[in-house]
Parts: C-alpha cells; sequence; structure tokens
C-alpha cells in the first residue's frame, strides 16, 4: 500500500507549511483503499497511536481533529495534529491579538504532529475602539434591562420582579387591564421570591415603574454611546470606560410611599 498525502511541506523559500489535504490510500494495484477494508482487517493492520503525548491543553487547544491515516507496511498509522496557542501578553484595552498566518506556526522540536500556533500583539485604533464600546455598552443595556427590578411589598419584604421581554409583554398587559378597571382584586404574579398578591393600584404603579426601568437603560446607554462617539483618541475611550461605562444605571427599590409615575 501507499499514502499520497503529506503532513508537512517544505517549501522552495526552506519555510514548513501544514499540508491539510487528506490522503488517498492506494492498494499495490492502484485501486483506492476505503475506511470500510480498514476496519474489516483491523487485526492486520492495527493502528498506531499519535505520538504527541495527550493533555487537557492539547485537547481543549486543538482546532479541529485533522484526522489523517498514513497506511503502513504492517500498520495503520492514525495522525492527529495538535494545536499550542501561545499568547503573548497584552493590554486588552489598547490592543489585540492576530493569528499570523499558517507559514509563521512553528513545528514543535519534538513531535514533528504538536503544531504551535503563534500571534502578534496590534495595537486599537480609536475607531475600531468605538465600535468594540458600542456593541459592549449594547449588551450592558440588554443585560440591565432584563435583569430584574425590586419592590417592597406590603408586608415590608423586598421582592425582586422579572425585567425580561416576555415579562414586560405580561405587565403590560396587566396594567392596561387593571387601569381600565378589568382586573379583580388578589392577581397572582410570579416573582424570583414567589408568588405575591398584587392589587390593581399596585399592578398599575408596578407597571409604571418597569416602563420607567427600561426607559432609563435606553437612555442612560444614549449618553454614553454620545460621550463615545466625541472621543477622537483611545485615551479618551479609557477615561470614559473608567469613569461613566458602569455609571448612573438604574438599580433602584420602590415602595408604597414613593411616588408613582404618572401614566398620561
Amino acid at each position: 500500500m501507499a499514502s499520497t498525502g503529506e503532513f508537512i511541506k517544505i517549501n522552495s523559500d526552506g519555510t514548513r507549511k501544514l499540508y491539510s489535504r487528506k490522503p488517498s490510500f492506494l492498494h499495490d494495484d492502484g485501486s483506492e483503499v476505503s475506511m470500510k477494508w480498514l476496519r474489516l482487517n483491523e487485526n492486520m493492520y492495527p493502528v498506531k497511536e499519535p505520538t504527541v503525548p495527550v493533555t487537557y491543553e492539547h485537547r481543549f487547544r486543538r482546532i479541529k481533529p485533522m484526522e489523517e491515516w498514513e497506511v503502513k507496511d504492517i500498520y495503520v498509522e492514525k495522525k492527529y495534529w495538535f494545536y499550542r496557542y501561545t499568547y503573548p501578553e497584552y493590554d486588552s484595552f489598547h490592543q489585540t491579538l492576530e493569528k499570523k498566518s499558517e507559514s509563521y506556526w512553528e513545528v514543535d522540536e519534538t513531535y514533528d504532529d504538536l503544531i504551535h500556533v503563534t500571534f502578534r500583539v496590534v495595537s486599537k485604533n480609536a475607531e475600531t475602539k468605538k465600535q468594540e464600546m458600542s456593541e459592549q455598552l449594547s449588551n450592558l443595556r440588554w443585560q440591565k434591562e432584563v435583569g430584574g427590578m425590586k419592590f417592597q411589598d406590603d408586608d415590608g419584604s423586598i421582592r425582586e420582579i422579572h425585567t425580561d421581554r416576555e415579562s414586560q409583554s405580561k405587565m403590560i398587559a396587566a396594567f392596561l387591564l387593571a387601569k381600565d378597571g378589568y382586573t379583580i382584586e388578589g392577581r397572582q404574579w410570579k416573582t424570583p421570591n414567589g408568588f405575591v398578591e398584587l392589587t390593581p393600584d399596585k399592578l398599575v404603579t408596578l407597571g409604571l415603574y418597569m416602563q420607567n426601568h427600561v426607559q432609563l437603560c435606553y437612555d442612560n446607554e444614549k449618553r454614553i454611546q454620545e460621550l463615545i462617539d466625541n472621543c477622537t483618541s483611545i485615551g479618551q475611550l479609557k477615561t470614559v470606560y473608567d469613569e461613566e461605562f458602569y455609571s448612573d444605571w438604574p438599580e433602584y427599590e420602590f415602595n408604597s410611599e414613593t411616588e408613582p409615575l404618572s401614566g398620561e
């Protein structure tokens, strides 16, 4: 049998390049060796395990198995390429890592099937950082919006209430019914702390506060986004991130003595 595949290719300039084409295996008569044939003849051609000591890091870091079979005279060698990522130190706010092309990846000195993937440190420009911070800000606003809010029950206990999108829709419906006088006393509402009984008046108040909670999240996102847009340097963006990014998000409680917002 013979194999038409390679694993590491030496270029004309002497550089070593990975060659990922899966090899075709041929019988002596030129016909292709199938995986079914190999399984049927497993006793005749036992599988030889990879030479790299398989550690948790290798299993976790490898990109994909890249299973390759090299047919020898008396056995089949099951070929894997293992990838170990080598990350240099860098400042994640001002810099990012860029994977080098495969021609710069290093083959391990001991194991030909262990590849060291290398990276270069690249400085971020202001426009790239603005886009990154805008995406982070949108995600942060969403977390704050749907993360819930608190209220004080009639017995004085502090309860949480869901503010995810589905809960918002249910609260709007309950608010409209209660506001128009269609809700009976003793409506049960499920919270993370268990069920709580809500009167029509409290449903109206809760509905107003939930909508205010959502609006405050969007208002704060707009405020911070305008600060980001007005920045012209990485240094200014860092100041906005340190001083404003996580400030002024709504985290409040209301109780029966709190003045409800106007529904008009």
